[in-house]
């Protein structure tokens, strides 16, 4: 090692003031301690140069001199290209609402006064925030008094607690699914709690308490999934539940709210519920603007629906309790319930909405309050429970009269459909009478009943029946005076009643007409069936009119000993004209003796067909069996002997039978009743009664 000289050896080489530096293909090391401090070594494998610092107890220290690796040389920003040391110092400054301070070693960066950040509760699943659960970001905010916990997209799976003057937001408000939490959730009994731009999904509630809680939830932007349950599971609860923008249609059977505590309820352009499988129970105040409630809704005790405006109700809707309000320009689907039922005790009114059902009622009730319907348009069935109060404002469009109306209503196309029109007055007896304009008639569709008189006119059925089903239900036809009372192509049906004529005017008759449609057809047959008898003695009778043909009376003869009834022609028939008693397919039966008292008159059969009972046939070699379809095992066969015709013997009638076949004649012969006599060839009659 060269010794170096004074400093004032001026004229000394250039090399023994400055060494030259050690070039090697390696970085120096501790143990390289035989150069004086200042050495500088070049690492031709890493283009490094390192600089002697010191040498102290054997070992040596080497700082990298350049370029990079550990050593500052450029700092690089966001805009503005690179920043290079001036002087060896880099000038670090704050900005609006950034303050930097520098003490010793230490560079702080804070918030400027006056200045806060977003928030300070970031979640983010993957570890990238200040939280990775809900739940650790939700205690720390409540833990400094409250605060907003954002979140950074992801799936959450926590049943969290909920606090007051928290909240918890899908960051950047973007796709809602993109924040998705799944849990059940217990809210804070007092304060507020706020789920915004968050998908809350669970199988049967997102809120669930039990607790009479007071605070104000809110849920906006948000998309709701419940399996089977209700998105507000909080039957105690005494606080606000508000709801705009939210989408339910993620879940199945989701009965929004469970509550008879009395909560107060706002709803606005949001949807909430789904599904027919879990109705909605709402208690308290009840405000909405544009919802879209999509399950059944119980409107109940306590509850006061200031102002239902514009919504549509998907499911049927049920007035319960002593629950009052309005419901104005909506919509209400029932399918196949009724789509508004009033059962409250106190008074609502529906006014401008649309009620759809094919239920019968479409509008039903019986609550003991007076449902008020303005402008209210039917779709599919009209009818109105007669079991309803209801005032009518002004005209329904489609639909039936309730109990009781104002009778200045405008009725024009108003018709009754199987409900009950009353006289609603003070005075003791009221008519009602329904006038048709011009050729217009009173349209019944229907069951009609009748507690007192009916006083028409002309009463057309248009093929349809008067029908009394009470089990003494009667039906009195009584006109006045030669008046006729026509049933024309249906008909009276009377189960366990009957239809009475109580005309009593002298001198004079009354008709009761029934026509048939084609008199050729059989099948256009008409039956009229009279009670005889009456307390005032006489003769009853009934005239039946055969149109183009004669009058034919039946009735009760009483005027000899015996009460005799007769059935006769009021005029002389031709000989070939008959009365007939025809049993159809069955059996006309006699329960008296069937007595011929007249002179000349006769019982007459029709026979000589396969089918028939009485015939004649001919014995060969004395015997013959006779086709007969109808003969059975127990009838009995009478024989006689018409004529011997070319008999040389005689036998003595047997019969033997094949039933629905045929039966055989043999004249035995006398004294071998095992034998025919084959010389009788006689002609024989017969005839067949069947035994009962």
């Amino acid at each position: 090692m060269a010794k170096r000289q004074p400093a004032s050896g001026l004229n000394q080489p250039f090399q023994d003031i400055f060494p030259a530096p050690v070039v090697a293909a390696r970085a120096p090391t501790s143990g390289d301690t035989r150069y004086e401090v200042g050495q500088q070594w070049v690492d031709t494998s890493s283009d490094q140069i390192y600089g002697l610092a010191k040498v102290a107890s054997g070992a040596a220290t080497w700082s990298i001199l350049g370029p990079g690796a550990s050593d500052v040389d450029t700092l690089t920003g966001d805009t503005g290209g690179a920043l290079s040391p001036t002087l060896g110092n880099i000038n670090i400054l704050g900005g609006t609402g950034v303050e930097v301070a520098g003490a010793g070693s230490t560079l702080t960066i804070n918030t400027s006064t006056g200045y806060a950040s977003i928030t300070e509760y970031v979640v983010d699943a993957g570890g990238s925030g200040d939280y990775t659960t809900i739940q650790a970001a939700l205690n720390a905010a409540n833990a400094a008094g409250g605060g907003i916990v954002v979140l950074r997209p992801g799936t959450y799976t926590e049943d969290l607690t909920c606090y007051d003057n928290t909240q918890v937001v899908g960051v950047g408000f973007g796709d809602t699914g993109d924040y998705i939490i799944q849990g059940t959730h217990t809210p804070p009994a007092t304060g507020g709690f706020v789920f915004r731009n968050v998908r809350l999904t669970d199988a049967t509630a997102i809120f669930s308490s039990a607790v009479a809680g007071s605070a104000h939830l809110i849920t906006g932007d948000v998309e709701v999934g419940v399996t089977n349950g209700h998105m507000f599971d909080l039957a105690n609860w005494t606080g606000k539940i508000e709801c705009w923008d939210v989408n339910p249609f993620l879940g199945t059977n989701d009965g929004f709210l469970n509550n008879t505590g009395g909560a107060t309820v706002a709803v606005y352009s949001a949807g909430v519920g789904v599904g027919t499988g879990q109705s909605a129970t709402i208690s308290g105040t009840f405000d909405s603007l544009g919802g879209q409630f999509s399950c059944p809704m119980t409107i109940t005790t306590g509850a006061t629906a200031t102002n239902l405006s514009h919504c549509n109700f998907a499911g049927p809707v049920t007035l319960a309790g002593n629950s009052a309000g309005v419901i104005y320009n909506s919509n209400i689907t029932g399918g196949a319930s009724a789509a508004l039922t009033m059962s409250s005790s106190a008074n609502w009114t529906v006014g401008s909405t649309v009620l759809s059902s094919s239920n019968s009622p479409c509008l039903d009730g019986a609550g003991a309050g007076t449902l008020t319907i303005s402008s209210v348009e039917f779709v599919d069935n009209a009818e109105v429970a007669a079991t309803l109060t209801t005032s009518l404002q002004e005209h329904l469009t489609g639909t039936s009269l309730a109990t009781t109306f104002d009778t200045n209503v405008a009725a024009a196309g108003v018709t009754l459909a199987g409900t009950t029109l009353a006289a609603d007055g003070t005075d003791a007896n009221i008519g009602i009478a329904i006038t048709p304009k011009g050729s217009g008639a009173v349209a019944v569709v229907g069951a009609v009943d009748i507690t007192g008189d009916l006083d028409v006119d002309n009463l057309n059925l248009n093929g349809n029946s008067i029908i009394s089903t009470d089990v003494d239900g009667d039906i009195t036809l009584a006109p006045n005076g030669t008046g006729t009372t026509t049933v024309s192509n249906g008909g009276i049906l009377v189960s366990g009643g009957d239809v009475i004529n109580t005309h009593s005017d002298a001198g004079t008759d009354v008709t009761v007409e029934v026509t048939n449609s084609d008199n050729t057809n059989l099948a256009s047959r008409a039956g009229f069936e009279v009670a005889t008898g009456g307390a005032s003695g006489g003769d009853p009778y009934v005239n039946f009119l055969i149109s183009g043909g004669q009058t034919f009376t039946m009735g009760i003869d009483n005027s000899t000993a015996n009460d005799d009834f007769v059935i006769s022609d009021s005029a002389a028939l031709g000989t070939t004209n008959r009365i007939s008693i025809d049993g159809s397919s069955g059996d006309v039966s006699v329960l008296g003796n069937l007595s011929l008292p007249t002179a000349a008159t006769q019982l007459q059969v029709e026979g000589g067909a396969v089918t028939d009972f009485i015939g004649q046939a001919t014995l060969v070699l004395g015997t013959v069996t006779v086709a007969n379809t109808n003969i059975a095992a127990g009838d009995r066969i009478f024989v006689t002997r018409n004529s011997v015709a070319a008999s040389t013997a005689l036998g003595s009638f047997v019969t033997a039978i094949t039933p629905a076949t045929s039966f055989t004649i043999t004249a035995a012969q006398p004294g071998t009743p095992g034998s025919a006599e084959t010389g009788d060839v006689s002609i024989v009659d017969y005839f067949i009664v069947r035994s009962l």
